[in-house]
């Protein structure tokens, strides 16, 4: 599948590749209705099916360059870690 939830720019950096999560459309922060993926030519495509991204990602065929985000988290005695430190 080359359809993949990115994290949306808050503070003006470029998207950010979520790795592993497909997906057939996202939440529009806008309307807040659920709505088709990105496609290619950056228009939405008319439906929508599957996994549905979370407000903050977008749903969009891949392309890139993208930054990939690979975190682990992990739960030691009620703290929440991840691997790179946060």
């Amino acid at each position: 599948m080359r359809r993949t939830c990115v994290l949306d720019p808050t503070l003006g950096e470029g998207r950010h590749l979520i790795n592993g999560q497909f997906c057939g459309g996202h939440i529009d922060p806008v309307t807040l209705n659920v709505t088709g993926y990105i496609q290619l030519n950056n228009e939405t495509a008319p439906g929508f099916k599957g996994f549905i991204c979370p407000l903050g990602q977008t749903c969009m065929v891949r392309t890139f360059p993208l930054t990939k985000v690979n975190r682990k988290l992990t739960f030691d005695a009620g703290i929440i870690k991840s691997e790179d430190g946060y």
